[in-house]
């Protein structure tokens, strides 16, 4: 009941103060990981190994190094919980920036909706029309619904402070370094291998609220027909059940760092424009209550058997 108590918590905190506009743990993270990628990604046959190393030094020394301190501090470990869940959290985060590009569509200014779409996805945005823009956007509140918010919670209430740590870090390290590029493709793979184990039943979670949410229907069959054709295995089923359960037409050939990628279309029959942005992030809220509900329930009846 207690993990319970200090996820709500969390959540609004998050919803209150967002996260910390200076100082940011995660940003400092990110920080000393460009360093020691600098460092540690050298020109040779070892890049793997290397990207290894650097993950076992970024991620999970940290986590070890948590455990030991959660059991420290046993007695009064929520107050200990709760700001490393908030910060962990990126809920707010997530549909503040989604919203600002919604907004600056609504506004017509084109300009500004690309460069907010542009801190949102890694590819191109700079020559993207408005149903490009409110696609990206859309696809990237789904995917980041389950990543910043689903897994988080799902590996605090199943492992604790050490796994949320682990989770977390390693999902920033895929963030930063896991592209099919020639410097990244062998550096980053550890990180990006190990994200996919660790987001893979948090993805699958995420789905079936997203279809329980919306259109559920047209979400699950999305879901078995268009999520294997996505790259990403945890971002097809969220994607493509969140897709669905909007009815909405997202995917399609964009750029990514420069090169021209055939992405297929996934989804529903409606063409995406910037009100559906406010539609995914209510989807996505209403999906989470629905789960953290459900997640109180259980509690409670596990509380009441023993």
């Amino acid at each position: 009941m207690l993990s319970l108590i200090v996820v709500f918590v969390a959540l609004n905190l998050d919803k209150f103060f967002g996260e910390p506009k200076r100082f940011h743990p995660l940003v400092g993270f990110g920080n000393l990981a460009g360093q020691a990628e600098a460092k540690l990604n050298r020109v040779d046959s070892c890049r793997f190994v290397w990207g290894l190393l650097a993950l076992i030094l970024l991620c999970v020394i940290p986590a070890f190094l948590s455990y030991l301190l959660s059991h420290l501090f046993r007695q009064y470990s929520w107050l200990v919980e709760i700001p490393i869940v908030y910060l962990a959290l990126g809920f707010s985060s997530l549909l503040q920036h989604s919203s600002r590009v919604e907004k600056a569509l609504n506004d017509d200014n084109l300009s500004a909706a690309r460069q907010q779409a542009a801190m949102m996805v890694s590819r191109d945005t700079e020559h993207m029309n408005e149903e490009q823009i409110a696609c990206a956007a859309i696809e990237s509140t789904l995917e980041n619904g389950s990543d910043s918010t689903y897994a988080v919670i799902f590996w605090y209430m199943l492992g604790g402070i050490p796994a949320i740590v682990l989770y977390r870090l390693t999902n920033t390290l895929d963030a930063m370094w896991g592209y099919r590029t020639e410097r990244y493709e062998q550096f980053g793979k550890a990180a990006a291998r190990l994200d996919d184990v660790l987001n893979f039943v948090p993805a699958r979670i995420t789905s079936v609220f997203y279809a329980l949410s919306g259109i559920t229907k047209k979400a699950l069959k999305s879901w078995g027909n268009h999520a294997h054709l996505l790259a990403s295995p945890n971002g097809g089923p969220v994607m493509s059940a969140g897709a669905g359960s909007l009815d909405l037409k997202l995917g399609g050939p964009c750029i990514y760092h420069g090169k021209h990628v055939n992405k297929p279309y996934f989804g529903g029959e409606k063409t995406p424009n910037s009100t559906d942005i406010d539609r995914a992030n209510r989807l996505v809220t209403r999906s989470l209550i629905y789960w953290l509900l459900l997640a109180s329930l259980f509690t409670f009846a596990l509380e009441v058997l023993s």
